[in-house]
């Protein structure tokens, strides 16, 4: 049976040091990308980016024009200094995380009218000022006529639930963008689109996001939240 030839006499093995080194370099590059990439090992989707950077530093929202269920102008940041606020993002014509959130929704007021003066007979206990409130992307369909239409279908009390559309396109792609939601077409003339509950302070910062149903979580968070 033949075997390898045995190296030539006198010359040397190759080292196989500059393999090694080579490796450990390419290694540690991949590790430090992974590294920031995943925000310190803690993210790993752009999900838990998006949560991680909402728990640290919040996200702050761009200020914007709207139109409302009613039909009335309001800017964005005006809104949103009435109170903490349980924000999410949707299109009327949505038929599956819009209509969970819609129920989600629909539990958080019933919370919120409990906890008032009114419902309560006038007790002493401290009304809540956690506000919630719905936009739409759709901004070609979703004009005040349709937006009252899904109030009215979510039984939506003005008092605690507000509805609205940014006035334009541009303003809700920045929208978009600055929440980190993604809106792709779902092939037959609606969206698929990311759903939570977007926890947002007075001063238009989202500082938490929570799942959808999450209802005493949000409430939790907007007692914490308030000013």
């Amino acid at each position: 049976m033949s075997s390898c030839p045995a190296e030539p006499p006198g010359r040397a093995r190759p080292s196989a040091w500059p393999t090694l080194c080579a490796s450990a370099l390419i290694l540690g590059a991949g590790l430090w990308a992974a590294h920031s990439v995943t925000q310190g090992w803690r993210s790993w989707t752009s999900e838990d980016a998006r949560r991680n950077q909402a728990a640290a530093t919040g996200l702050a929202l761009p200020d914007m024009p709207l139109l409302l269920e009613d039909g009335s102008p309001a800017q964005l940041h005006a809104l949103l200094r009435q109170g903490p606020t349980v924000l999410m993002l949707i299109y009327t014509r949505c038929n599956s995380v819009c209509r969970v959130g819609g129920s989600d929704f629909a539990l958080l007021q019933s919370q919120l009218q409990a906890a008032s003066p009114t419902a309560i007979g006038g007790s002493a206990a401290p009304p809540t000022r956690l506000r919630l409130l719905q936009l739409s992307f759709d901004t070609q369909a979703d004009r005040p006529a349709a937006l009252r239409a899904w109030a009215q279908q979510q039984r939506a009390d003005p008092k605690h639930w507000r509805v609205g559309v940014p006035q334009n396109s541009a303003d809700a792609q920045a929208l978009l963008r600055t929440l980190q939601v993604q809106v792709l077409p779902d092939g037959q003339g609606g969206y698929e689109h990311d759903a939570a509950f977007l926890m947002v302070d007075t001063q238009a910062r989202v500082r938490r996001v929570l799942d959808l149903s999450a209802v005493a979580d949000a409430l939790a968070w907007g007692r914490w939240l308030q000013p």
